[in-house]
């Protein structure tokens, strides 16, 4: 009994400093390209999709998203990114929504997956 109560104190001292730990460093960027263009790339033989960027003559926004990654976890790795393309002559635009649909975008989300 009195090894039980020892384990369940190191069990609990151990949950405590798992949730007390905050050292969560996700990565957000936001960037704009000026004179840019998107080109979205399909992979030959896939339905996977990928955006970039390169030298055109409209503005090309970029979203990214980058998860902290645990060392100890071999699967856990993800990411995502949003580009969307808007016309240099514009003073200013809103999207909402579904109007994303209006301009040239891409959504690309990266995971990590095992297949047996």
């Amino acid at each position: 009994m009195r090894s039980m109560k020892k384990y369940l104190l190191l069990v609990l001292c151990s949950f405590l400093l798992l949730c007390s730990k905050n050292d969560n460093e996700d990565i957000y960027t936001y960037e704009f390209f000026d004179n840019s263009q998107l080109s979205i790339t399909q992979i030959d033989g896939s339905s996977m999709k990928y955006g970039t960027i390169s030298t055109g003559d409209d503005l090309v926004f970029k979203y990214s998203f980058i998860a902290d990654d645990e060392e100890k976890i071999a699967d856990d790795e993800y990411a995502e990114f949003i580009h969307f393309e808007v016309d240099s002559n514009l003073d200013s635009f809103l999207i909402e929504g579904y109007s994303i649909r209006n301009c040239k975008n891409h959504f690309n989300k990266i995971l990590f997956l095992l297949f047996s």
